[in-house]
């Protein structure tokens, strides 16, 4: 089944992203985590050492709707407003939102396992797929590969955790009630069954 973004092919649109997301790390000086072009929006997980998030989204999304408008010869917008961003405080916060970003076409239905989805950093940091520009991978550098896949790979505790993340992904700070700062989903918690 061949996937399309505005009438290009993911490939394509994978291609400009990678393009732009390379010259946002040279020019802007940030350090992608994760990215996950999904059929509609992306996901990305990014800090900015220089403290200059706006500008490097300013560009990364004028850049790439004029670069897919014009391959896909389209004169209206690409992106239906501006980037939504949440302040991450906390390595359990910033594991639950690696965990999302990662999960999300396997909760989408798109594939099975999260290794699999080509249009993903962690599928080209694991050597399935060139890499064209620069991924910061912390958790990687912490657990060993198949650990942190069985980790990725495992489903959340309920629907309902899932539900919460989404809805606390939303806001300008990622925190979640109480009960949920107790669970650890994290790569280091994680024990292989």
């Amino acid at each position: 089944m061949d996937e399309y973004w505005y009438n290009l092919p993911m490939e394509d649109v994978w291609r400009i992203f990678s393009f732009h997301l390379n010259i946002a790390t040279l020019s802007y000086g940030i350090r992608i985590h994760s990215f996950v072009l999904m059929r509609n929006h992306y996901h990305m997980l990014v800090t900015t050492p220089n403290a200059n998030l706006d500008k490097a989204m300013h560009y990364l999304q004028t850049q790439v709707s004029k670069h897919i408008g014009k391959e896909a010869g389209r004169i209206n917008h690409i992106f239906a407003g501006p980037y939504h961003r949440t302040l991450i405080t906390s390595l359990l916060y910033y594991e639950h939102a690696y965990k999302y970003s990662y999960r999300n076409p396997v909760e989408a239905g798109l594939c099975t396992k999260v290794e699999d989805y080509r249009f993903s950093t962690l599928s080209r940091v694991i050597g399935k797929f060139e890499m064209t520009f620069p991924v910061f991978d912390n958790l990687r550098l912490i657990v060993n590969l198949q650990n942190q896949l069985d980790w990725l790979n495992h489903e959340y505790p309920s629907p309902d955790f899932w539900g919460d993340l989404k809805r606390a992904l939303r806001h300008p700070e990622l925190k979640f009630k109480a009960s949920r700062n107790t669970q650890r989903i994290s790569p280091l918690a994680y024990k292989r069954f």
